[in-house]
């Protein structure tokens, strides 16, 4: 595995987490500006685009969808001069709003297959309706036993 340092010589990752926990726990905005310019000024400017999109998108859409149309205002004005003042820009702003990591966690949550929601032998009334899709026949299962917890689960996946 090939470990990418910036230019400063720090692991491009905990760069980029630096500047993750800097501006989700509101830390001075000199420390995030310093973070954010370390990777941009490393060779990493398209990706520290696509870097403060995810951030966005996992932690302040849900809150404030409008900033989209900001964020990608000063994107398509940084490609017509390539100056970090436009990241500069939307980081001040996402450093202002709150956060909030719902969409994150759902991205991180791992699902368990849901045919593994029931273990054991079919109940004989479900096996006399000749279902094969085991998925449906959890699904009919859950709806009998009024097992709300487990349909989300199943719905979900």
């Amino acid at each position: 595995m090939l470990l990418m340092l910036s230019r400063l010589l720090y692991f491009n990752d905990e760069v980029i987490y630096s500047f993750l926990d800097g501006l989700l726990n509101k830390k001075s905005i000199e420390e995030i500006y310093f973070w954010l310019s370390e990777y941009y000024y490393s060779g990493f400017q398209e990706e520290t685009w696509t870097y403060l999109f995810q951030i966005y998108y996992d932690f302040y859409a849900i809150t404030y969808p409008k900033l989209e149309s900001f964020l990608i205002k000063n994107y398509k004005d940084y490609q017509n001069n390539r100056n970090i003042e436009y990241i500069l820009n939307c980081v001040n702003t996402l450093y202002n709003v709150k956060s909030n990591p719902i969409i994150f966690c759902l991205r991180h949550i791992k699902y368990e297959n849901p045919s593994s929601i029931y273990v054991g032998r079919v109940p004989k009334w479900l096996n006399e309706l000749k279902i094969v899709n085991k998925k449906h026949i959890n699904l009919i299962r859950i709806i009998h036993e009024f097992d709300w917890g487990k349909s989300q689960k199943l719905l979900f996946y």
